[in-house]
């Protein structure tokens, strides 16, 4: 049982969520840009959620399928087909031997997810399939005609299952973030635009100069994904997932972690508005997250049952 790119696309690779422990070498975390869908994604098909999913841009890989199988895409809407017929994200899918997904245009968001049930058989390095753009190392390479095996043979047991649409990406451009102590009083005031010169390491912004703080920051400090860096040229840039794992420039705040998939899913050109708010706000919109995966989880149970 495989699958086969028939067109490997912009930016295609394979990514679970991420490598840890590794930082103090220099070893970045790495993994998926939105997570929450990629966790959804595996829990609608009842995989592992860490498992390995196909991270997908616009204009999208062309797979066929080998053999039989069922699959879901959750994440940007890139208006997928079968056959050329126009199928569904957040919902599973039956493929057939021989069958092609294919992605016609990108409506929503930047980034969406395919999976398969039972996941794909790749190779880990230290715990994670994830590539290390900084290293330009990666456990598989994506090229044309290049043949994937499942991890599993297939059993179809599961329905058409679709997720609620309360669990649905949301693509909104209000982006909650932590000040630091150094964040100007009107960063939340300004529109910053997504520059297109942006990537995997970090999201660039377009906006009015903001006025470099006082202080001496030369020494680099331990930075995040979603870590706010003010450059010289008075612009912004937000680290995403394959950022460093340190940096010198001044630090303005940290984006939220269940906001970064909200960060991820922007599209070139499109305008935010960073929000303050408190640790206490951060961390309540972070667990009302985790309830939503635990009860589409709850809910996955009792439709296979």
């Amino acid at each position: 049982m495989a699958i086969k790119f028939s067109k490997t696309g912009v930016c295609t690779t394979f990514q679970d969520q991420g490598r840890f422990g590794n930082a103090r070498f220099g070893i970045n975390h790495s993994g998926v840009m939105d997570w929450f869908s990629a966790k959804a994604l595996n829990i609608l098909l009842e995989n592992n959620p860490n498992e390995a999913v196909l991270e997908l841009f616009f204009p999208a890989a062309e797979i066929e399928f080998l053999e039989a199988t069922q699959f879901a895409i959750i994440g940007g809407n890139f208006e997928p087909t079968l056959n050329y017929k126009t199928i569904e994200n957040n919902r599973i899918q039956t493929a057939a031997a021989g069958d092609i997904l294919r992605f016609k245009q990108q409506k929503k968001g930047t980034i969406t997810y395919f999976s398969v049930a039972g996941g794909f058989a790749l190779d880990t390095w230290l715990g994670s399939v994830s590539p290390n753009q900084a290293a330009d190392f990666q456990t598989f390479e994506i090229q044309k005609n290049t043949v994937l095996p499942f991890k599993k043979p297939f059993l179809e047991t599961k329905n058409s299952l679709t997720v609620s649409s309360f669990l649905w990406p949301k693509f909104t451009n209000q982006i909650r973030f932590i000040p630091s102590e150094i964040a100007s009083a009107g960063l939340e005031k300004q529109d910053f635009k997504l520059n297109q010169d942006s990537n995997r390491m970090g999201y660039r912004f377009d906006s009015i100069t903001i006025e470099q703080p006082i202080g001496d920051f030369s020494v680099s400090e331990a930075v995040n994904f979603g870590t706010i860096q003010l450059l010289p040229s008075g612009q912004i840039i937000i680290l995403m997932a394959d950022h460093q794992t340190s940096g010198g420039y001044p630090r303005l705040g940290q984006v939220i972690l269940a906001d970064l998939p909200l960060l991820a899913q922007l599209q070139t050109h499109q305008s935010m508005n960073l929000i303050p708010c408190s640790i206490e706000v951060a961390e309540d919109a972070y667990f009302e997250q985790l309830t939503d995966l635990r009860k589409l989880a709850a809910g996955v149970a009792i439709s296979s049952k």
